[in-house]
């Protein structure tokens, strides 16, 4: 499963297009997610669509630079912090763009907090099982 995975986010239109499809479920007006299906929302959902999406992004961008893991593994490591942090600030940006310019949305802090846990466990994640073992 890990292979296809990296075989499917090495090229890059996956990554670019899953970081789009965040985006684009982040910033949709508040009215349109009333006609999601009432069955998968319980107490926190959001806050696990939060972990999950920014997880993700960690995870596919990783996946996509997945060639270095073994020939450049500094190099590679480094990449896995860096698309970390971007995940995190992403969160960040698309809080206040909900805040200020997406109708019927709001900020909320603890979708950061969501936001910011899910890139950090993916890319403990990512860091540690993948890592070379030198």
């Amino acid at each position: 499963m890990t292979n296809l995975a990296i075989r499917i986010c090495r090229q890059l239109w996956f990554p670019l297009l899953w970081t789009a499809i965040i985006i684009w479920l982040l910033c949709i007006p508040g009215t349109s997610l009333s006609s999601f299906p009432k069955w998968w929302k319980f107490p926190g959902y959001d806050k696990v669509v939060h972990l999950l999406l920014f997880g993700s992004f960690v995870v596919v961008w990783a996946f996509h630079y997945e060639r270095f893991r073994l020939s450049m593994p500094v190099l590679w490591k480094r990449l896995v912090v860096i698309f970390t942090i971007l995940s995190i600030l992403l969160g960040i940006i698309l809080e206040f763009v909900q805040k200020y310019y997406i109708p019927f949305r709001s900020f909320d802090v603890n979708d950061i907090y969501a936001d910011a846990l899910g890139a950090l466990l993916a890319g403990a994640i990512i860091y540690w099982w993948r890592a070379p073992h030198r």
